[in-house]
């Protein structure tokens, strides 16, 4: 309601619906606020470059991290093998540690193998098999059983067909419903593209910085509709995935 007021009906009135006559002074609804908040740059990047920016880095590492932690969760669920329980015992563990302390190295790391300022480097910061996404899906896959592998593999399927054509189907809720709080989290990062994707800013970046600049200057009303701006993809993902992330659901087929 607000990004739809100037700023001088917002202080005026800032719980009201925008277009009123307040103490015989009248106001329109505006969409102004919007217009300026399409218009941010940031270094050469213009508010298109930096969209798509966000959208190949958001997609890009959102695919490679549910590969990743959807096979390491099956793995260690489902196969016993020497250094599995290790392998989970470590993941925990690193768990523990926070990422903060871990900037300056990694900083120092990309500057000397050439991946500072490259979007693939970005990309990797956000991909890994652990994590709580780890953390989901090896516990997702703990409470499937094995007998559907077993009676797969009894007619001949493979160690891959079984994943691929048994267990993957029934993991794609959960599946989905990592892939939104993922999206939300890599799309709405602010801190590691500041630092480390100077030339080519994301979304988030030029929202942030027009959106600091806004408020310093008292108008919220354009900072208002900054946000509602920056928060469209999210929504439009949700609703293209809501329905298939709440079919979480293993059928049945096991009679004892």
């Amino acid at each position: 309601i607000n990004s739809l007021k100037t700023t001088r009906e917002f202080f005026k009135s800032p719980y009201e619906l925008p277009g009123r006559n307040i103490n015989g002074e009248q106001f329109h609804a505006t969409l102004e606020n919007f217009k300026e908040a399409l218009q941010v740059t940031v270094g050469k990047s213009n508010i298109v470059d930096m969209f798509l920016n966000s959208v190949f880095i958001t997609f890009t590492a959102l695919a490679i991290a549910l590969i990743e932690c959807t096979m390491t969760g099956y793995v260690l669920s489902m196969y016993r093998f020497p250094g599995s329980k290790a392998i989970y015992n470590f993941m925990i563990l690193i768990t523990m540690i926070p990422l903060a302390g871990s900037v300056p190295s990694l900083y120092k790391f990309y500057c000397q193998t050439g991946l500072y300022d490259t979007r693939i480097g970005v990309i990797l910061i956000y991909t890994g098999g652990f994590g709580y996404p780890f953390m989901l899906m090896y516990n997702f896959f703990t409470g499937m059983s094995w007998s559907y592998g077993e009676a797969a593999m009894i007619d001949g399927a493979s160690d891959w067909g079984v994943f691929f054509k048994i267990m993957l189907p029934q993991a794609m809720g959960m599946i989905l419903a990592i892939a939104v709080m993922s999206f939300m989290s890599i799309y709405g990062d602010y801190t590691n593209p500041y630092l480390f994707l100077k030339s080519h800013p994301t979304l988030s970046v030029g929202m942030t910085s027009l959106n600091d600049r806004l408020q310093s200057q008292g108008r919220y009303p354009a900072a208002f509709a900054t946000m509602l701006i920056g928060c469209v993809p999210t929504w439009i993902f949700y609703i293209v995935t809501n329905k298939k992330m709440y079919s979480l659901k293993i059928d049945t087929g096991i009679k004892g």
